[in-house]
């Protein structure tokens, strides 16, 4: 896979969408997920939004009116980006400039009302939900937690309620009460002295792989879920380097994992006419997890289409 096989489900197969979803975030959700799941986190949701919006000054009338007006826009217009979309509400006396605008369209794609179109220059575009998919499958909101419970625990477990409330932006009593309703499906372990689970026939121990193994080696792009999908993030990042991480304003980094601890930072960018992976560990890398590291960053140069640095390059 590719970045342009991204770009291809994205914009013409639209079989994935970005949207607002998970804790009231930008996510690619996968069009048959996206009628079921909405409806599931965005009760949990839209008070924040709300909240958000009334510091910015747009009470509920407002916001009623310029999700509305937005989507009047899209539907006579079609695709439009956030410019164009704040210069058509001020025409008709809505002010949607500044941050006004990512907390009006965060509620209206959470009320599956419009969702992000196709680039254009570069920037986002937004269109109706709508016109851009056709309506899946749906389920009731105690049929959609439960699926969001197994999904959740199936990808990252052993983890805990308080992670999946963590995760997803649910409330912890809902995560709480949505795990005890599937605990027949679960096993109890217990991971640096706390409990945590994972379903029923998934548990290995232990975890570690055979002695005489290669280092495992990633690198995660920003956000990544392995960094976001836990409530406490110390078993993955020593707290002396968290601030490297997540140096503050929401942005986590693009990280380099070693046997699943993040070890460095990375990033890409043009150097001279080239586009280049650049590395940054925090401390030297072990000398067997290098051809790891060089398989890796391979893989990276060839999603990204960049021309490359070597592990040889970090910086320490």
């Amino acid at each position: 896979m590719s970045v342009h096989d991204i770009e291809k489900a994205l914009f013409r197969d639209r079989s994935v969408v970005r949207t607002w979803a998970m804790r009231g975030t930008l996510h690619l959700i996968a069009v048959e997920d996206l009628s079921w799941l909405l409806p599931v986190l965005a009760p949990a949701l839209l008070p924040r939004v709300a909240r958000r919006s009334a510091q910015l000054g747009m009470d509920e009338s407002f916001c009623r009116r310029g999700v509305g007006l937005i989507k009047d826009a899209l539907g006579s217009h079609g695709p439009m980006t956030r410019a164009e979309l704040a210069g058509a509400l001020a025409v008709k006396g809505a002010d949607i400039s500044g941050q006004r605008a990512p907390a009006l369209l965060s509620r209206a794609c959470l009320e599956e009302i419009v969702c992000h179109g196709p680039p254009r220059s570069e920037k986002p575009t937004y269109v109706l939900l709508s016109d851009w998919i056709k309506p899946m499958r749906s389920l009731t909101r105690e049929a959609g937690l439960r699926e969001v419970v197994f999904r959740y625990i199936s990808a990252f477990g052993p983890a805990s309620p308080e992670d999946l409330a963590a995760w997803s932006g649910l409330p912890v009593r809902l995560a709480r009460s949505s795990w005890s309703a599937v605990s027949d499906h679960l096993t109890e372990l217990e991971v640096a002295g706390r409990s945590a689970w994972v379903l029923r026939g998934q548990a290995r121990d232990p975890w570690v792989s055979d002695d005489g193994r290669r280092p495992v080696v990633r690198l995660l792009a920003g956000f990544d879920t392995y960094l976001l999908g836990y409530r406490d993030r110390s078993l993955a990042i020593d707290p002396r380097h968290s601030k490297r991480i997540n140096a503050g304003g929401g942005l986590v980094k693009p990280t380099i994992l070693i046997d699943g601890r993040v070890a460095g930072t990375w990033h890409h960018g043009k150097i001279g006419r080239s586009n280049d992976v650049m590395l940054e560990a925090f401390s030297p890398i072990p000398a067997d997890a290098i051809p790891e590291l060089d398989a890796e960053l391979a893989d990276v140069n060839r999603f990204l289409g960049a021309t490359g640095a070597r592990s040889s390059e970090l910086r320490a």
